[in-house]
């Protein structure tokens, strides 16, 4: 992402690309990435991507020496800076919810204490029913437990 952009700022600084043509292709894939930042666990990478590319778009937008009808440099940097936290608080956010433990599937269950209500086997030999167990691996339905040593 980061060459594609580097290239065509520096095809269009070589005047090597029409100025319509760099602006499409800067703010439109700009604005696709900061859409797509929100869909893909990319973690501000896209964001940031389409940040940098929208911005450098949005300022050679209006190629003209009239005055009045360029775009205030203001404007480009307020909606940059907007768009920044926005990717930034969204990607500590994702950051965050990442590192949390596991809550649902058969995965929540490792490690969990419970009791046989059954008696069975389990690592440490057959356990009575009424046995503090923990859960140590589980293999589709069935469970493998040890015992809770108190």
């Amino acid at each position: 992402m980061a060459s594609a952009i580097s290239l065509l700022i520096g095809l269009f600084a070589l005047q090597l690309l029409p100025v319509n043509f760099v602006r499409l292709r800067l703010i439109v894939p700009g604005l696709g990435f900061l859409v797509a930042e929100l869909f893909l666990p990319t973690f501000g990478t896209l964001g940031i991507g389409g940040m940098v590319a929208f911005a450098i778009g949005a300022l050679i937008l209006i190629d003209t020496d009239a005055p009045g009808f360029g775009i205030p440099v203001g404007v480009v940097t307020d909606l940059a800076v907007f768009t920044a936290l926005f990717v930034f608080t969204v990607s500590s956010f994702a950051l965050k919810a990442r590192r949390r433990p596991i809550v649902t599937s058969g995965e929540a269950m490792l490690g969990s204490i419970g009791m046989m209500l059954v008696g069975g086997r389990g690592i440490g030999g057959a356990h009575a029913q009424g046995a503090r167990v923990r859960v140590v691996a589980r293999y589709g339905l069935t469970l493998t437990v040890e015992p809770l040593i108190n």
